[in-house]
């Protein structure tokens, strides 16, 4: 046995049968294909889903996938991105006739006699900001025109659609607030002041001394119509019946101020930057509503202060209002104009002087400034007080970056305010 099974070579195993192959008849398999695991159809997925897409993986195309699961992520399918679907054209569709009518639109905003919007709408293309930036303004805008209604439910959806879109395919969230102690960072702030009884908003002392740094931090050494340190020295006496602060004043300045800082306190919807500060925005205006009409230095500053809220937040004519307010106001003062004010030494105090010539010529320079971006002559010809006296001791005293903890400079404040005087 030995002998003959050395005489032949062992088989190898043949080649397994392919489809086209048959068994032969009599082996019960007869007119039958003989079919394997390579002969099972593929299954193909017709979409991924948004994070399969993102990270190119294989997705099983149920949700939620494979992967999602193995990963803890949210799983999304989102037919409107399959350009094969009815979903995709309609969307298509949709999207070319929301920006028809914004075309439509934007034309009615430049055929408008008034050129002001005009000109702030060019502006904000040439700046290249994003389309729904401009389509907010065309709707400002036309409310205030021609009682314009806001854009049709349909237009809206599809708004509401593509940002859905844009929010899911994004990086992360639009908003991540500051996560740092608002109180930890109060310990190191330059101004110390109250809350109360300046505001009803909060009763937070540490808040509000942060939004007063912040302002006379970033602010201040730009416009000055206040004299800072008169400013904070009644601020912290707290007497309501005081010439040089009042309610209105400091909710104007917090107002501003909130558009200084990153916290999530200055918010009245989080992570909605239109909010912020709206709520000591609201609180300047019913107060202002409330004051007597007798003109008053704290009357003028705030009335400068919400021009300046006004022209940032976009509400050009709004804040071109309150600074003829404003300059209507100085000239009830005899700041400007036919009526002179009399500063003779003796009749007033030193608080007084310095706050009247800080406030005449900070909103000659406010007027000058503003006027000059209208292309159109400045309201204020001559100021009818002298300039404050330039101080060595201020300019050589230190201007830190807070909150950040940078090195400090030399602030030059008095000799910036004389050269832009000079300027004006």
């Amino acid at each position: 046995m030995t002998e003959l099974g050395g005489q032949y070579r062992q088989l190898a195993p043949g080649p397994s049968p392919t489809k086209s192959e048959k068994f032969p008849s009599g082996n019960g398999f007869s007119g039958k294909s003989f079919q394997t695991s390579l002969d099972v159809p593929k299954r193909r997925v017709s979409m991924a889903c948004l994070a399969c897409r993102k990270s190119k993986r294989k997705c099983s195309g149920t949700a939620p996938c494979h992967n999602c699961c193995a990963f803890y992520r949210q799983c999304i399918f989102d037919e409107t991105l399959d350009k094969r679907r009815k979903v995709a054209a309609k969307r298509t569709a949709d999207e070319l006739s929301y920006h028809r009518m914004m075309l439509d639109d934007l034309l009615k905003v430049m055929r408008v006699e008034d050129q002001t919007h005009a000109l702030k709408l060019l502006e904000f293309i040439r700046k290249d900001v994003t389309a729904e930036e401009i389509r907010a303004y065309i709707d400002d805008a036309l409310r205030r025109i021609e009682g314009y209604s806001m854009v049709s439910n349909a237009s809206g959806k599809q708004l509401k659609q593509v940002r859905r879109v844009i929010d899911v395919e994004g990086a992360g969230l639009s908003f991540r607030p500051n996560v740092m102690d608002i109180h930890y960072v109060c310990n190191e702030v330059p101004y110390k002041v109250p809350a109360k009884p300046w505001t009803t908003v909060t009763n937070d002392a540490d808040l509000v001394s942060h939004l007063v740094s912040l302002y006379f931090t970033w602010d201040y050494p730009f416009h000055a119509f206040l004299d800072r340190g008169v400013f904070l020295k009644h601020m912290r006496k707290g007497n309501l019946k005081s010439e040089f602060c009042s309610p209105f004043l400091v909710n104007a300045l917090l107002t501003n101020a909130c558009l200084l800082s990153e916290y999530s306190e200055t918010y009245v919807e989080p992570g909605d930057i239109v909010t912020q500060g709206t709520d000591f925005l609201a609180e300047a205006e019913r107060l202002r509503e409330e004051e007597p009409i007798e003109p008053s230095l704290a009357n003028l500053q705030g009335t400068v202060l919400l021009y300046e809220r006004y022209s940032i937040s976009g509400e050009d004519d709004l804040g071109y209002r309150m600074l003829h307010q404003a300059i209507w106001t100085g000239g009830s003062l005899g700041l400007f104009g036919p009526r002179k004010v009399s500063l003779s030494p003796g009749q007033i105090s030193d608080d007084m002087d310095i706050s009247i010539k800080r406030t005449a010529w900070g909103l000659f320079h406010t007027d000058a400034v503003a006027h000059a971006d209208f292309l159109r002559p400045s309201l204020i010809d001559k100021v009818n007080v002298e300039r404050p006296n330039r101080c060595n001791s201020e300019d050589s005293s230190l201007w830190y970056p807070y909150p950040s903890h940078r090195f400090a400079r030399p602030s030059c404040v008095s000799q910036y305010f004389n050269e832009v005087y000079n300027l004006c």
